[in-house]
Parts: C-alpha cells; sequence; structure tokens
C-alpha cells in the first residue's frame, strides 16, 4: 500500500505530472494578475506568462518554479512587451471611438465598420501570436512582428483557436456582470495560466524547429536578453 501511494504521489505518475502543472499554470495566473495591476504592464506579463509556459513544456521533467521564471521573463521582455502593448492599446481605442463614430453618423460610413472589424480581427490574431514569440525569441521589434505573422500564416486553423481560448472567456466575463466575482477569482487563480499553457503546448510544435537549447542551470543567471528569451 505504501509503494502504491509512494508511486501515486511520484512526480513521474499522471496525479504527478497533473499536479505539478496546476501548480505551474496557479502560480503563473496569481504572478500575471500581480503585474498586470499597472495596466500599461500587461504586455510584458503577458510574455513572461508564455515564458514560463514554454520553459515548462520544455524542461525535461516539466517541474520549473513559475515565480522565479516569470520574474525572468518579466524583465526580459518588458522594452518590446510595454512598446507593443502601448500600440496594440491605442489601436484598440482608436477602433472603438471609430466605430462609434461611425455608427453615429450613419448612411455611407456604416460600411467602414466592416473594415475596422477586419483590422481589429487581425489584430486579435497578431496579439496571440506576438507575445508567445516575443517571449520565446530574442529579435528586433520588427523581426518579432514579421515573425508572428509567419507563425500566425502557417496554420489559420490553430489562430482562430488561440485567438477563441481569449476571446470566449472574455466576452462570457464581460456579458455576464452577476458573475464577476467568481469569474475574477478563475482569471487570478489559474485562468490565464491554463490559456497560456495550452496556446504554449498548440504553437511549440512549430516553435521547437527554431528555437536553440535551453541553458544550463548554472548560466540561466547570467543570461540576459535585449527583448525576448531562448525558452
Amino acid at each position: 500500500m505504501r509503494r502504491f501511494i509512494r508511486s501515486f504521489l511520484d512526480n513521474d505518475s499522471l496525479f504527478g505530472r497533473i499536479s505539478t502543472q496546476l501548480g505551474i499554470m496557479i502560480g503563473a495566473s496569481l504572478m500575471f494578475a500581480v503585474f498586470s495591476l499597472p495596466v500599461v504592464t500587461i504586455g510584458p506579463a503577458l510574455a513572461a506568462l508564455y515564458f514560463v509556459m514554454f520553459r515548462a513544456l520544455r524542461s525535461d521533467d516539466g517541474v520549473v518554479n513559475p515565480f522565479r521564471e516569470f520574474w525572468r521573463g518579466f524583465k526580459l521582455s518588458f522594452k518590446q512587451g510595454l512598446i507593443s502593448w502601448l500600440i496594440l492599446a491605442a489601436l484598440v481605442i482608436v477602433g472603438y471611438f471609430d466605430l462609434r463614430f461611425c455608427r453615429w453618423k450613419g448612411g455611407a460610413l456604416l460600411y467602414f465598420q466592416y473594415a475596422i472589424y477586419v483590422i481589429g480581427a487581425a489584430c486579435a490574431v497578431l496579439a496571440v501570436h506576438f507575445y508567445p514569440v516575443l517571449s520565446a525569441f530574442e529579435d528586433t521589434l520588427p523581426h518579432l512582428l514579421r515573425n508572428s505573422v509567419f507563425f500566425a500564416g502557417k496554420n489559420i486553423f490553430r489562430a482562430i483557436v488561440l485567438v477563441a481560448l481569449w476571446a470566449v472567456p472574455i466576452t462570457i466575463t464581460v456579458l455576464d456582470p452577476s458573475m464577476f466575482p467568481l469569474y475574477g477569482f478563475l482569471w487570478t487563480t489559474i485562468g490565464t495560466g491554463a490559456i497560456a499553457m495550452v496556446s504554449a503546448k498548440l504553437l511549440l510544435k512549430d516553435f521547437s524547429k527554431y528555437l536553440p537549447a535551453l541553458p544550463n542551470p548554472a548560466e540561466e543567471d547570467e543570461f540576459e536578453g535585449g527583448g525576448g528569451a531562448d525558452t
């Protein structure tokens, strides 16, 4: 009986692997919630979230410290994550007011709202690829954007799934204010981490073809990148 319990709780058992991944997702979600509080830091926080997930998926045993790795990813991605997020937020704000203006004016301007929707969809597809790319590769911002378009174009169906993974739960949350406390608890404790983990698993097959080997643990404390990180 003791041997059965020990094997059941072992990190290599099914229960152990599930528990480990749940712990990583919960820890990363909590870190994301804290580091996103200033709002302007959501970009680098998203990159750090994916940084943790790629590290966990690529490590030999799947065991990483989500708090340590999140902080590492946040520092490495801060500058480009901040700039990209501010640009994205500005585009969303401009698009929102353009939609309101078109509907207010009516007439022929109503047709322009469809162009805004198309641009918005393109931005969403780019965003769900950009932050994983930022977390995994070190490059200039224009090249990271180019690589995001490349990975998005490689698998259109996957791109739609990645957008839906974020868009559907966010839409449900916004449309049901009475459940905000429960939704807020779920988002904070595991929601963002779970979505990032699934997204990272879907992307890793293509990413792994271009990623270098993970650095040795002894080298990690000295490793610093300009914008992204080799996860």
